[in-house]
């Protein structure tokens, strides 16, 4: 695979588990008096699998970005 090369859904999901993860294991949600659960995990996952994609497209489109990806 190409430095660069798309790689769904991928992109950002594993952004989102590391974030989630490092959020755990220092009780950062405890911390700030809330509670991270896996239905807030997984309502970002969905929410960047529609807009990482889009928000690509759309800086494409606007030429921002040399490839829509």
């Amino acid at each position: 695979m190409r430095t660069g090369a798309p790689f769904p859904p991928f992109d950002q999901v594993d952004y989102l588990l590391g974030s989630y993860c490092l959020v755990k294991v220092l009780n950062i949600d405890l911390l700030l008096s809330t509670s991270l659960g896996l239905k807030n995990l997984l309502v970002g996952v969905v929410i960047s699998l529609i807009l990482h994609p889009l928000t690509n497209f759309i800086a494409y489109i606007i030429k921002i970005k040399d490839v829509p990806w």
